[in-house]
C-alpha cells in the first residue's frame, strides 16, 4: 500500500535551542516562573501550558504548516486546502 503522506519530524517551532538575552545565554523555553500555575493574591493565573493535540491552537498551527509544506512542494494550488495538516504523532 502507497503512503498517502510524509513524515516530517519539527522539534521546535523556531529552530533554536538558545537564545541571547540581555546579554545572557539562555535555553530557548519558559522559565519555571513562567510554567508556575499559582494564582496571584487576586486569583489570576498568568503562565505557559502545554496544549492538546486537538486543541484549537494546535490544529491552525498544523494546518499553517501544513499548507506551508504543500506550497514548498508544489501541490496544485486548486486543492482542497482542508487536506493539508502537519501530522504530529508525537504529540499527546
Amino acid at each position: 500500500m502507497a503512503t498517502l503522506h510524509t513524515p516530517i519530524t519539527i522539534l521546535r517551532s523556531d529552530g533554536v535551542l538558545e537564545i541571547m538575552h540581555k546579554g545572557v545565554r539562555e535555553l530557548n523555553q519558559p522559565t519555571p516562573e513562567q510554567l508556575d500555575e499559582t494564582p496571584d493574591a487576586n486569583g489570576m493565573v498568568d503562565c505557559y501550558r502545554k496544549i492538546g493535540f486537538n486543541d484549537t491552537k494546535s490544529l491552525d498551527w498544523r494546518k499553517k504548516i501544513g499548507g506551508m509544506l504543500k506550497n514548498y512542494y508544489g501541490v496544485e494550488k486548486d486543492t482542497n486546502p482542508s487536506m493539508h495538516i502537519l501530522c504530529c504523532s508525537h504529540l499527546t
